[in-house]
């Protein structure tokens, strides 16, 4: 107290004691314990500790320069910061009260209603009043959405541009800009991570699955074992992450449409002497009278009716060759090292 005395008689180049040479004086002054620690407070175990718990009363009480008199925190002065820099980002995280019944659209509404002329002159006259004017800010910037915020940090720059010796106090701005600051970095900290962005950075082995014997190989394991291997100025370190290419279903042989439909002659039908002998198959609709069902007993072919039953996405069983395993390997692998070279 006694060097804080002697600052503010001796006019000392300070936000605190120049507060007091201007709005406020000494006979001002007040005190309010917080804090009480046991000893002569000379021991330097006890120094350590109380300059610990004023960097944390200053951050709980949110004093920081512009949001209060103290420019040191942290062991930096923050009158001096850069423009880069957020001084409510060292601020502990203040209890908020959660609403179960606040939903999305009356944030919405709340941002659709916000005028920034009309919360300026609030801000105004609260300041010429001492009435709490940093909690309002704070109170009505932090409902606000990111578009809007974006929009008052773009509108605070023009006005402070085009006349700098407006009403306003310079300590407006500064709280101002610094509020919406920090709530726009927190929305960029809360953003979800882009999986599309996340599935493009990644690095694909495509392989051909000719027959059983790719999946014995287990080739994600061998690139898993292998990965220190990548070299380490790669960019991508990541194993590669495998795909199988499958061979084809029966669907594509056995739904031939196109096919059937080309080789019909309709013109055939036309002829007075054409006939057909539907009515004599036990498969033929009583309605018109010509063979339609989906009976695959009409199928003759034990062999291919028993084909036709696993459905058209089967795919009919191969025998392992090894040749072809090693040959669809090779061409995985050329085809991702050159893929891979091309993101580096």
């Amino acid at each position: 107290m006694n060097g804080h005395r002697s600052g503010i008689k001796s006019k000392v180049d300070n936000i605190l004691y120049n507060h007091f040479q201007g709005p406020c004086s000494l006979e001002d002054i007040s005190v309010q314990p917080i804090e009480a620690f046991r000893g002569d407070g000379h021991k330097e175990t006890i120094i350590k500790q109380r300059k610990f718990r004023e960097n944390f009363w200053i951050k709980e009480l949110r004093t920081t320069y512009p949001y209060g008199l103290n420019d040191k925190c942290n062991g930096r002065i923050w009158k001096n910061k850069n423009k880069e820099d957020i001084t409510a980002s060292i601020f502990n995280p203040a209890k908020c009260i959660i609403r179960k019944n606040r939903t999305r659209n009356s944030k919405h509404a709340w941002s659709q209603a916000f005028s920034f002329e009309n919360f300026l002159a609030n801000v105004l006259d609260k300041y010429n009043t001492h009435d709490s004017w940093i909690f309002f800010c704070r109170k009505n910037l932090c409902c606000l959405s990111k578009k809007v915020l974006k929009s008052i940090s773009i509108l605070l720059d023009e006005k402070i541009w085009e006349d700098p010796d407006e009403n306003f106090p310079q300590i407006i701005f500064e709280v101002i800009q610094d509020i919406v600051k920090e709530k726009l970095q927190r929305f960029s900290l809360n953003r979800k991570p882009d999986s599309k962005q996340n599935f493009n950075r990644k690095v694909f082995a495509k392989i051909y699955f000719c027959n059983k014997g790719i999946e014995l190989v287990q080739f994600s394991r061998l690139l898993r074992r292998f990965h220190n291997k990548i070299p380490e100025d790669f960019k991508y370190k990541e194993p590669p992450t495998v795909i199988y290419t499958r061979s084809p279903t029966i669907g594509r042989k056995i739904f031939n449409y196109k096919q059937t439909i080309e080789s019909i002659k309709t013109s055939d039908w036309k002829s007075e002497m054409f006939s057909c002998n539907c009515k004599d198959s036990k498969f033929v609709d009583n309605h018109h009278k010509h063979v339609i069902t989906g009976d695959l007993r009409i199928i003759a072919n034990k062999k291919l009716r028993n084909l036709l039953l696993k459905g058209p996405t089967y795919r009919e069983p191969v025998d392992i060759n090894w040749n072809k395993v090693l040959k669809e390997f090779k061409k995985g692998i050329e085809e991702c090292q050159i893929k891979w070279t091309q993101r580096k």
